[in-house]
């Protein structure tokens, strides 16, 4: 309620608020069957509501005046963080919020301060995907330890939630109700990623999601600083663990100054750490232009010293949010990382990832990406640009397809016996066949890619089946959805499709591949591919998983003032949540309310490596 609601109430007729007041009444306790109210951190079992005679000021989240309602707030999630996935808590806050200015709420007689509430009924709210009960937990913390110059929250506009430190209770909870057979766990609200090792309970979460999910990898992004030698000896007693390790430089005075961090050294000597516990790790570098290419060699040189799984080079990114100084010229910087990142591919194994993939790997077809040290791959002699032409005797068009069939399948995992792949191969002019065997054991050690105590089954790390790594490809069936979308349609002969620049190549790739195949083609349609300009963050932004609604609706305003206005919009939904929000919280409906055009979200696989 605003305040100029506010002022028209108070000038309501006695009548009016009474009107007002029973019909808050009657809905509020209609509610309480799902939600329990508290006040000052503890339920109160609402036994009185009476309608105010003058209206109220009090709402949820603002807790009581007492110490003990500080403590409480501190410890609530905001409702605006859960719009994008379950906008009904949004609507139970903002309905409370102007109940309580209506009514006087009592619990045994006394009059109580209502300051957040809880839900009731949690299997209900089991209906989220999740990978892993780790992911359910949410943000652990939402502090850093460090100020990285280019940290994409810097000036960000968006409305990220500076949550309280996940406690040890909802962790608790969240293991509880969450679904290991159907990957589903309850709601997560959207918080602002932060160092999770600044959580003081962080080993006993850990060890909470460990016995959840006995098996699966625990894997954790970290900046490292507070890695030292007695945390790693803890977390080598919950392997299988990889430690995704945020380290940008080995060098100290360099690492010091890119990421203000007070504990450069205790990072820089995590790695050797690492492997020495034999814990899987990956290390991470994010080259800002202020960083020479030369000590982003250097520090990718480190971690292949030390055997990580993998070295990935983030193209550094930056808003218009940011100081006018962190901005660089993108394309020659990006460059220059692509070709260090080609330079070390000569001098070691480890496998080299940049990310976005598609900025340096514009090739939709199965061409290998990485090999993982002592994998099956690598003993079968496959190589970082091979091209997988077969598998199992079955024909390979693209990366998505080798991935699906390198996948073990749950019916493999459950007889745990030997997986075998055969391979035929395209190197150069020879096209050769390999046999991929994986029958080691949990006690086997073929570190980095299975270390011992991992288990056969369970390296859930993304993309390393047999120790191959693709990384994602685009999907020849996201064709066969524009069709359906567009057989919805049977006026539309104009359909926009938005796409990006780094997908763009890879969809008249596919589109060539499919040619006229009846699955795919479009009859009597003219299809006009275009790109949305990233208005909203601006910078060098180019991912559309980070467009929002506006960026959307003032692209096609701004065809239609050139002369061409659309029957039909197709965009990929990975820039909305479940329930059709952007990151700002705007809904994809305003796009067609606001241009007049039919707006159909396609079906996609968000882009990860």
């Amino acid at each position: 309620m605003t305040s100029s609601d506010k002022h028209t109430a108070k000038g309501l007729s006695a009548e009016i608020r009474q009107g007002i007041g029973h019909l808050a009444k009657h809905i509020l306790e209609k509610v309480l069957p799902v939600i329990d109210l508290e006040s000052g951190g503890e339920v109160v079992r609402i036994d009185g509501i009476f309608v105010r005679r003058e209206p109220g000021t009090q709402r949820p989240g603002t807790a009581a005046p007492s110490s003990k309602a500080k403590v409480s707030t501190e410890g609530y999630d905001k409702l605006a963080s859960y719009k994008s996935q379950e906008p009904r808590l949004v609507m139970l806050g903002n309905f409370l919020q102007h109940m309580i200015q209506c009514t006087e709420l009592q619990s045994e007689g006394k009059k109580v301060e209502i300051d957040g509430f809880r839900l009731k009924n949690l299997p209900f709210w089991v209906r989220y995907p999740q990978p892993r009960v780790l992911d359910n937990f949410g943000e652990i913390c939402s502090w850093c330890s460090c100020s990285c110059e280019i940290c994409f929250l810097k000036g960000t506009a968006t409305e990220y939630t500076k949550k309280a430190m996940l406690s040890v209770v909802e962790a608790r909870t969240r293991a509880k109700y969450f679904s290991t057979e159907k990957k589903l766990g309850l709601p997560v609200g959207h918080a602002q990623p932060g160092e999770p090792f600044l959580n003081p309970r962080i080993m006993d979460i850990l060890r909470i999601a460990r016995n959840a999910e006995p098996g699966l990898l625990l894997d954790i992004t970290t900046n490292a600083d507070f890695l030292t030698e007695k945390v790693i000896q803890e977390l080598a007693g919950l392997k299988p663990v990889c430690i995704v390790v945020s380290i940008n430089s080995a060098n100290g005075p360099l690492r010091r100054k890119i990421m203000r961090s007070d504990h450069a050294e205790v990072a820089i000597k995590a790695i050797p750490l690492l492997r020495e516990a034999g814990i899987q790790f990956v290390g991470s570098i994010v080259g800002p232009a202020s960083v020479p290419v030369e000590d982003i060699a250097e520090t990718a040189r480190y971690l292949d010293r030390y055997s990580a799984l993998q070295v990935r080079l983030l193209l550094p990114g930056f808003t218009r949010f940011h100081p006018k100084e962190v901005a660089f010229d993108t394309l020659p910087r990006w460059g220059d990382i692509v070709k260090t990142a080609q330079q070390l591919r000569q001098e070691f194994s480890t496998p080299i990832m940049i990310q976005p993939g598609f900025f340096w790997n514009q090739d939709i077809s199965a061409v290998l990406d990485g090999i993982y040290r002592n994998s099956p791959a690598e003993r079968a002699g496959l190589k970082f640009g091979d091209r997988i032409v077969e598998i199992d005797g079955q024909i390979i068009i693209t990366k998505a397809e080798a991935s699906d069939l390198l996948r073990v399948t749950p019916e493999e995992r459950a007889q745990r016996g030997c997986f075998r792949r055969s391979l035929k191969v395209e190197r150069g002019d020879e096209i050769f066949e390999v046999e991929l065997r994986d029958d080691s054991a949990v006690e086997d050690d073929f570190y980095p890619y299975k270390p011992a105590g991992y288990g056969l089954c369970d390296r859930s790390f993304r993309g390393q089946y047999f120790g191959i790594h693709l990384i994602d490809g685009f999907r020849l069936e996201s064709l066969k959805t524009i069709k359906e979308s567009i057989d919805k349609h049977p006026g539309a002969r104009k359909v926009l499709l938005f796409t990006t620049p780094l997908a763009k190549n890879l969809f008249a790739q596919a589109a060539m591949i499919v040619g006229r195949s009846p699955e795919f083609k479009l009859d009597s349609v003219e299809l006009h591919v275009t790109l949305a300009e990233q208005r909203f963050w601006g910078g060098n932004i180019m991912i559309g998983d980070l467009h929002v609604v506006q960026d959307y609706i003032d692209h096609i305003l701004m065809l239609e003032k050139g002369g061409y206005r659309p029957d039909l919009v197709l965009i990929p939904r990975s820039f909305v949540g479940e329930w059709g929000f952007d990151v700002l919280g705007g809904s994809y409906s305003e796009i067609e309310r606001k241009t007049g055009v039919p707006v159909e979200l396609l079906t996609n696989v968000r882009v990860m490596m």
